[in-house]
């Protein structure tokens, strides 16, 4: 199935959320190999093709993009990704121990379709349980 890519599903990373000079040359090489032809597989072709250029995983390239502001459909990132944020929820979701990365949070909003949301981690008794609140 693919996925229609718009301005309205997909937010590319940007540079003002870069840490330091790896993040910078994976979010630069992730863009310069970016295809604006609004398939989602160049999305995820441009998340392989950083992680063959840097030699780092598709996960960790996908990470780093989604914590310097990428947002896309779920088809758009690599299964190994798919499968580490998936067991991150599942554990924040049975309200196991834990906290779930602000960047994570973000994203699965989105897939969730929830406009400008981001899933609040509470802790309570070490423990953490998942609420919906609005940015607004």
């Amino acid at each position: 199935m693919n996925t229609y890519i718009n301005e309205e599903n997909l937010t590319l990373p940007h540079f003002d959320r870069v840490k330091n000079a790896i993040e910078r040359e994976i979010v630069q090489i992730f863009l310069n190999a970016l295809n604006h032809s609004d398939q989602q597989s160049d999305v995820l072709y441009a998340i392989d093709k950083t992680s063959s250029l840097t030699g780092n995983s598709d996960a960790l390239v996908a990470k780093l993009l989604v914590d310097n502001g990428l947002k896309a459909p779920r088809d758009c990132f690599p299964s190994d990704f798919l499968k580490h944020v998936d067991h991150i929820a599942e554990g924040q979701r049975l309200n196991f121990c834990g906290n779930i990365n602000q960047s994570f949070r973000c994203l699965i909003s989105f897939w969730n379709g929830v406009d400008d949301a981001c899933i609040s981690v509470i802790s309570t008794t070490g423990c953490v349980q998942n609420q919906l609140y609005a940015t607004n």
